[in-house]
């Protein structure tokens, strides 16, 4: 039976597992939820209409984020761990917070790029009645200040970075400078 004083099992059994696990284990893991599903949590939630500023700095703060994060990973591979009891625990824990920060980049890279791709075939999608017609036909996504931007152009038979730059010019007002696929007859363009 349990006094009124003490932690119950479930408290206990964790209380053993994080004293059990080294510091190294603890700041992967604490990294691979920081840089994992809080920055996706935090990316979803920005509003959709935030100004580029906002924007630029959000992206500013995440990337000092991780290179503070990367500097502190790869700084721990240099120094010996305090001793586990085991030679492979302790060579893995060696690198185990730079493989959480390798880990989540690709993930949330990967995740991003998928919101981003959805993001602009529905863009596509709700501006069909502009790209209809005779190809290439283009639509502006977004446009930046002086110049550049991003477009989709409905193209389905050639990749318009082969276009001419007069052809360019009239569909985007600037120079194509890539173009990724973004279904059978929709690019996703870049310009400048």
């Amino acid at each position: 039976m349990q006094d009124k004083f003490s932690a119950p099992g479930s408290v206990t059994a964790l209380r053993k597992l994080f004293t059990a696990i080294t510091f190294r284990e603890k700041l992967a893991a604490g990294l691979f939820v920081f840089f994992g599903p809080v920055f996706l949590v935090t990316y979803l939630s920005r509003p959709t209409d935030e100004s580029p500023i906002a924007g630029l700095l959000w992206t500013l703060v995440w990337l000092l984020a991780h290179g503070i994060a990367v500097l502190i990973a790869s700084a721990l591979v240099f120094f010996t761990p305090k001793r586990s009891g085991s030679n492979r625990r302790d060579l893995i824990g060696r690198f185990l917070p730079l493989a959480a920060l390798l880990v989540t980049f690709l993930g949330a890279s990967m995740v991003v790029q998928q919101i981003w791709l959805n993001k602009m075939r529905a863009f596509a999608t709700r501006n069909d009645h502009q790209l209809t017609g005779t190809a290439p036909k283009s639509v502006i996504y977004f446009e930046g200040i002086p110049d550049g931007g991003t477009a989709i152009i409905r193209s389905p038979n050639q990749n318009p970075t082969a276009f001419t730059p007069e052809k360019s010019l009239e569909l985007v007002n600037g120079n194509l400078t890539s173009c990724d696929r973004l279904d059978d007859h929709d690019w996703v363009c870049t310009f400048g």
